[in-house]
């Protein structure tokens, strides 16, 4: 369902149901819960207000992407009969992740409970209720940073303008940090300036000097179809729907002291609809860790990108597999397809080993986020294991639908957030894969520091700094067991 229609069916909604308006109700008679004894009904003091800031006001606020808000009870009461038909029909709280796949942070599904309380408080008439009742809800729909230390805006206030044909315009822009040391990053948000147009904003982390090189202009950027034009590391971005992209907790993106972010602002004239396109000067904030995080995270890309969906086909499948590189701890995913999309899902392993990792069976594209699992269901993955990748696309134009960049064209993506698994110990990387080594190592009391070395520098450094001073015998089975730790434990990627 698109966005406009979106709003123009819960603008109908409240003509229909209009005729239930808000009353005012006395706070006599009300239980603890805020439930009216005497009718048995729920107000929005008592409950609902709580209802709606746990699962609502991520995007039915003054800074979210809804077209009205529901931040309080003058604004919500015009619209109870749109809430209630909206919740009752499922289609709010937007959650679109099947749940029998896997146990996500910040699930946005109401319970029976929470549903009978909205009805309960629709039909009455949206009392509101003693404000005395209000109870803060334990966790709210809207995620946000813990803290800003630092905030940064696009340099200037761009113009976004259409290709030679109407395609859509990508510009990427430098956003300088000025970091004075090494940084974890712990989580990120995009405000969008002109969310019409606004598709997408993705960042980088890149090399100062190459971030220079590629624009045209000191704080003009560059024109970037298809990717930045820059080598560097995803750290996040924003799509309609999300708001601030927080890290698991003791994860974090390391930083480095001489780089800089490269944002590409994906802006759609397919949005506007006729309108002439308004500037957009977007800010980015960004919050970091206090102390170096245990774990490093990176996000990967897995896409199919050579396929091509038939004109007026209907349940057309894509498919794609991609092998592990290495062993895995997954943190979350980032599903990602365009306007044509039916679904997609996201699987790993094979066989009895096959897990669920993301299942979006009727994909929106207005509604897409990053889903994190929940702490106790974070998934490993051994190097080798294959990701599969199912994308179901319905094709009602007169053209053949391909990979693409505009927001006419479509995709077949996901984005894996993770962090490389290591041998805790030398002990069992020996048992592993070198036994004949380990008396030997074991006898000179070497497994700690060549361990620790391994883990730290390469292995000709090591041998170079940690190797000197030691007898040729020591220092030969010292290598031997080097190479073993760097390539089982630590592999050829850091």
């Amino acid at each position: 369902m698109s966005q406009t229609f979106r709003w123009m069916y819960t603008a109908l909604c409240v003509l229909v149901f209009v005729s239930c308006g808000p009353t005012e109700q006395s706070a006599k008679g009300q239980d603890a819960g805020g439930v009216d004894v005497s009718t048995g009904t729920a107000t929005w003091h008592g409950q609902v207000r709580s209802i709606i800031e746990s699962n609502c006001v991520s995007c039915h606020s003054p800074s979210g992407i809804a077209p009205f808000e529901l931040d309080n009870y003058t604004k919500a009461a015009p619209l109870a009969a749109a809430i209630g038909a909206a919740v009752h029909s499922g289609r709010m709280p937007p959650w679109m992740p099947d749940k029998d796949c896997q146990n996500f942070m910040g699930d946005r599904r109401l319970s029976q409970a929470d549903k009978d309380s909205i009805a309960s408080w629709v039909a009455a008439g949206a009392p509101q209720g003693d404000p005395k009742q209000y109870r803060a809800p334990t966790q709210s729909s809207k995620e946000s940073l813990e803290r800003v230390d630092l905030e940064l805006e696009l340099p200037i206030s761009y113009q976004p303008k259409a290709g030679e044909q109407g395609q859509d315009d990508y510009h990427c822009f430098v956003l300088d940090p000025k970091f004075d040391k090494a940084t974890d990053l712990r989580g990120l948000q995009v405000i969008p300036e002109n969310k019409v147009m606004a598709h997408h904003a993705i960042l980088w982390a890149v090399d100062r000097q190459e971030a220079a090189q590629a624009e045209s202009a000191p704080g003009q950027g560059w024109s970037c179809y298809g990717g930045p034009g820059v080598s560097g590391d995803m750290i996040g971005g924003w799509v309609p729907g999300t708001s601030a992209m927080v890290y698991p907790k003791g994860t974090a993106i390391a930083l480095g002291k001489d780089q800089v972010f490269v944002v590409q602002m994906h802006y759609s004239f397919a949005s506007l609809l006729g309108k002439p396109a308004a500037p957009d000067r977007s800010r980015f904030q960004f919050h970091f860790a206090k102390e170096p995080m245990k774990y490093k995270l990176r996000i990967t890309p897995h896409a199919s990108t050579t396929f091509a969906v038939p004109a007026s086909a209907q349940a057309h499948e894509v498919n794609d597999t991609l092998q592990s590189w290495d062993n895995l701890r997954l943190w979350g995913v980032i599903p990602h397809m365009h306007q044509f999309g039916r679904s997609i899902d996201v699987q790993v392993g094979a066989g009895a080993d096959k897990r669920c990792l993301v299942n979006i069976p009727k994909w929106d594209f207005n509604w897409q986020q990053l889903y994190l699992f929940n702490p106790d269901s974070s998934v490993v993955v051994d190097n080798g294991e294959p990701f599969r990748l199912r994308c179901v696309f319905d094709n009602p134009t007169s053209t053949t639908l391909t990979w693409g960049e505009d927001t006419t064209d479509e995709m077949c993506l996901n984005y894996y957030i993770y962090s490389f698994v290591r041998v805790d110990t030398l002990d069992t990387c020996i048992t592993k894969s070198c036994q004949q080594s380990r008396s030997a190592c074991v006898a000179d009391g070497l497994c700690k520091s060549a361990y620790f070395c391994a883990i730290n520098c390469d292995n000709e450094q090591c041998s170079t700094e940690c190797g000197a001073g030691l007898t040729d015998g020591s220092a030969q089975r010292y290598s031997e067991l080097l190479t073993c730790a760097f390539d089982t434990c630590v592999g050829s990627t850091p």
